[in-house]
């Protein structure tokens, strides 16, 4: 296995932000495009109609909330699996191989069922978030993990721990 860069890679950092905010773009004007046609079909056909057309401009705002809220994950999978793609502890790397397609199938079924069960799904839809994104990652390890722990555990102080309860840090994903 070739060894990795220790510099962090910016540059697709931002390019992944350029192409979330482009995907972005181009859905939302898609689909003003389609709902201005449809508007547009439903005046020239029969002026009559055009009154109960209204609701065109709501479905306009659905399928853009739709189309952004399949792209969060877009941008969720790529910023941790660069992350922890580049990230290492001593001699020991982490690979992350999270899916957009996965990531965007359980973040959509998480809102609708938090929406259906008027919020009391919440717990679980972390619960299952947390365990997708833990499954999609891998510690490469290099050398012995026993080593690495008793080196680790000299280090930890009371002090250290002390200080982490007294400024309420929260160390999680």
């Amino acid at each position: 296995r070739p060894p990795r860069s220790t510099l962090f890679p910016y540059t697709t950092l931002f390019r992944s932000y350029l192409k979330f905010i482009g995907m972005y773009l181009g859905g939302a004007i898609l689909a003003t495009m389609l709902v201005a046609g449809l508007i547009f079909a439903v005046g020239n056909t029969n002026p009559d109609m055009m009154e109960s057309s209204k609701f065109l401009p709501i479905a306009l705002m659905g399928l853009v909330y739709l189309w952004m809220f399949c792209l969060l994950p877009y941008v969720i999978a790529r910023l941790q699996n660069l992350v922890w793609n580049h990230t290492q502890l001593q001699g020991h790397t982490f690979e992350s191989r999270m899916a957009w397609g996965r990531s965007a199938s359980i973040y959509i079924t998480n809102v609708l069922a938090i929406i259906f069960t008027l919020g009391r799904f919440v717990p679980f839809a972390h619960v299952r978030w947390m365990k997708y994104r833990l499954e999609s990652m891998t510690m490469v390890v290099d050398g012995n993990l026993d080593t690495f722990v008793a080196a680790t555990q000299e280090q930890v102080s009371a002090a250290g721990e002390g200080m982490v309860d007294l400024l309420d840090f929260d160390l999680s994903m």
